[in-house]
């Protein structure tokens, strides 16, 4: 491989341990290298929590029952070594960090890091593939420029597109080398290492025993320990564990873990785990592209990049413009969108003395903050007419995880307004006052995608899939508040139940109208008051047709997959989706 920026790397993969090795320059010059290993290994115990989210991927880690903490790699257990310092060289440097990993991880380069899968060009996945030389995560995605002969692949979690299984095994592959590594460097016993892995309720059956079968594989391949080990954890039910252990919230709580493409809950009810449930409704809502658009329509994209782009170009970060090209050629909304976000904590950027915060922008934004506020309410609505339905008690607290969950401070900082808020939407849909206790609201402004790996680890029992859809639920979304059974198909979708969805919709819309009149969002949210009468226009229109195509693009996944077309998710947020997207390309307009 080589780049006109880059060094000549080349990667040679063994299948045993050597004791020396002889390196031949033209024919003429030979040297011996002959590596003092040292003895690695002991009896600690290690834990790894491992969030691999839609668009994002978090580690954090124990060592003998320990407090959690963020996976890292300092001075002391670094995993490269270098024979020279011509190797510490900028151009050598680089390719070491691009092809393999940094030298250090836990400071401009560390946890949570986009999800994505770097590979070489020339890559055929008819052959042999080979994790750590064809491929590997790349730290440095979003804060350095991608080597030429490197492609970049995303939505590994979700896609159907040819190969996606193979690339997912060999991300996780990488991962657990870097683990394995750590594990060795640390005097950690291999075998007795766990691995703790999340999935959200609304995957399919199919999928589920897809990535099961991959954790399990890698594991018995990489650290060729005992297969209990290996302990799957519902998304939905992990941060719950956090929260109650760290926050005191134990009785009559809803845990909403909002991620990029999922948003799952648990609803604790009087102390009892009762009820989850699981939706496509998550960040990716917000900044995706809706249905048959791309970034050329986004409301957000358009509205921010120009600037961005000329901050950074007129403090000369020209490796960041061109990331930036890049993403703006392959025109996935989400993708820029994450690369907004990242500037808040590049390295780089800070090191020029600005700060370009995304989500502060976005606070400050008054017209993108009513697709926030559809977003929030149409959550929380669909939870109240759950726990109605179930008979439930008004939740006691309300805690939030995920890195989606980042949106609510675009709506505000101040837990109070927001517990007010919320308030208002159960008093709405449950039609009487709130109890006497009121509701606390608990959310982690920093990083609430720590919450899913510390609850991970504080409670290391597997939850098997079939357990868990135990307790799932499914509210189909209709006036009726009708509860999917458990073999309900897609076919059951006639005009009938489509009318009462789109009709369903319609009460959550004009909740939000009315509560902007109980509850001002200019005054609360500092929304642009200017903006509203576009904003209700766009939220009345085309609900039909959003229902539809949300419709059919989940049953062609499905067909995709091979598995049985079943209900797996809420049909409320389908028209939703396309709302969303509408009304912030008209505010910006």
């Amino acid at each position: 491989m080589s780049d006109t920026n880059y060094a000549f790397n080349e990667t040679y993969i063994l299948n045993s341990n050597f004791d020396y090795m002889v390196m031949v320059f033209d024919e003429r010059y030979k040297g011996c290298i002959v590596p003092i290993w040292k003895q690695e290994g002991g009896n600690k115990e290690f834990a790894f929590a491992i969030d691999f989210g839609t668009t994002n991927t978090h580690v954090e880690y124990s060592e003998n029952g320990s407090t959690p903490v963020v996976f890292n790699i300092g001075e002391k257990d670094m995993q490269l070594r270098k024979l020279n310092d011509l190797m510490a060289s900028v151009a050598s440097a680089k390719v070491l960090r691009h092809d393999y990993l940094p030298d250090i991880i836990g400071d401009a380069y560390k946890f949570p890091i986009r999800t994505v899968l770097s590979e070489g060009n020339a890559t055929n996945w008819n052959k042999a593939v080979f994790s750590m030389a064809d491929t590997n995560i790349p730290f440095v995605y979003e804060k350095e420029r991608i080597a030429d002969y490197n492609t970049i692949t995303s939505n590994l979690k979700w896609s159907n597109e040819l190969y996606t299984q193979e690339k997912v095994r060999h991300y996780l592959e990488a991962l657990y080398l870097i683990l394995r590594n750590k594990v060795l460097l640390n005097g950690g016993d291999l075998k007795k290492t766990k691995i703790v892995w999340f999935y959200p309720a609304s995957m399919t059956e199919g999928r589920y025993n897809n990535f099961s079968k991959i954790w399990k594989e890698l594991y018995q391949q990489i650290f060729d320990g005992d297969l209990s080990n290996v302990i799957p954890i519902s998304e939905s039910v992990a941060p719950y564990y956090f929260y109650k252990r760290k926050k005191n919230a134990t009785t009559d709580v809803v845990s909403i873990d909002i991620g990029g493409g999922t948003t799952d809950v648990l609803i604790v009810n009087e102390g009892k785990e009762e009820l989850l449930t699981s939706f496509r409704f998550a960040a990716d809502a917000i900044w995706g592209d809706g249905y048959g658009f791309d970034s050329d329509s986004n409301g957000f994209v358009n509205h921010f990049k120009d600037g961005i782009y000329h901050k950074l170009m007129e403090n000369g970060l020209d490796e960041l413009c061109y990331v930036m090209q890049s993403l703006d050629k392959q025109k996935k909304s989400v993708d820029i969108i994450s690369f907004f976000f990242s500037l808040a904590t590049n390295k780089n950027v800070l090191s020029k003395n600005i700060k370009i915060d995304f989500n502060n922008m976005l606070a400050q934004d008054g017209c993108c903050k009513y697709v926030f506020i559809l977003f929030y309410v149409a959550i929380i609505y669909h939870i109240a007419s759950i726990m109605k339905a179930k008979g439930m008690n008004m939740p006691r607290h309300i805690t939030f995880s995920g890195t989606g969950s980042k949106v609510l401070s675009v709506l505000t900082s101040n837990d109070s307004t927001l517990e007010e808020f919320t308030k208002m939407i159960f008093e709405a849909v449950y039609e009487k006052p709130y109890h006497a206790d009121g509701l606390t609201i608990i959310r982690e402004l920093e990083n609430p995608k720590e919450a899913t790996c510390k609850g991970g680890l504080l409670n290391v029992k597997p939850q098997e899939y079939t357990a868990v859809m135990d307790l799932k639920q499914i509210l189909l979304g209709d006036t009726a508040h009708t509860f999917s059974s458990k073999e309900m198909k897609y076919d059951i979708v006639d005009e009938n139940l489509k009318e009462s969805i789109q009709k369903e919709v319609g009460k959550l819309i004009q909740l939000f109208f009315d509560l902007n009149d109980k509850f001002s969002y200019t005054d609360k949210f500092e929304t642009e008051r200017s903006k509203w009468n576009i904003v209700q226009q766009y939220c009345q229109r085309d609900i039909a047709g959003y229902l539809k195509n949300g419709i059919d693009a989940r049953k062609e996944e499905i067909e995709q997959n091979g598995t049985e077309p079943r209900i797996e998710e809420t049909l409320f947020f389908y028209p939703l989706i396309g709302i969303l997207n509408m009304v912030a390309q008209e505010v910006y307009k």
